[in-house]
């Protein structure tokens, strides 16, 4: 080969390299950029549309004689909903709001119910924003419910 063809050679694979590095690097700002968006989202779903629910079901509980504790974590973005039911232990009791990337689907806000051993998968939002009040109200008392349904300990 003379060194023309090398040098063709050369440049021709230099481009592809910093192509595929410049296209790279599009990938993964767009991937942040996407993330940022999520967890913006979420942050205004939970401040707009969860706490509201919560804080509602929260004092029919308190009525009762029950409690419900909730902790917000915004690194990695998650909402723990802690219901203390009188008399009961031994039982996490337990709704969690977490995001999820799954490699086929994306992003992902996954709720779930937590009791004594491995959580139950409720329900899944591709975005915070399809969660409105009356989803919200219905996906914490159906959780709720259950917990109250599984034996006492």
């Amino acid at each position: 080969m003379d060194d023309v063809s090398r040098l063709r050679i050369r440049r021709m694979t230099d481009r592809w390299a910093r192509r595929r590095a410049d296209l790279g690097a599009g990938e993964a700002s767009l991937e942040a950029g996407k993330a940022q968006a999520f967890a913006r989202e979420l942050a205004r779903v939970r401040e707009a549309v969860l706490s509201p629910a919560l804080a509602a079901i929260a004092d029919e509980l308190r009525r009762a004689g029950h409690d419900l504790r909730v902790e917000a974590s915004e690194e990695p973005p998650r909402l723990d909903v802690h219901v203390l039911v009188a008399g009961r232990s031994g039982s996490k009791d337990l709704i969690q709001l977490l995001v999820r990337v799954d490699p086929v689907r994306g992003r992902e806000l996954v709720a779930e119910l937590v009791l004594k051993r491995s959580p139950v998968e409720l329900t899944r939002f591709a975005w915070p924003g399809e969660i409105t009040p009356d989803v919200a109200e219905r996906l914490f008392i159906d959780a709720i419910e259950q917990l109250f349904a599984s034996p006492p300990t």
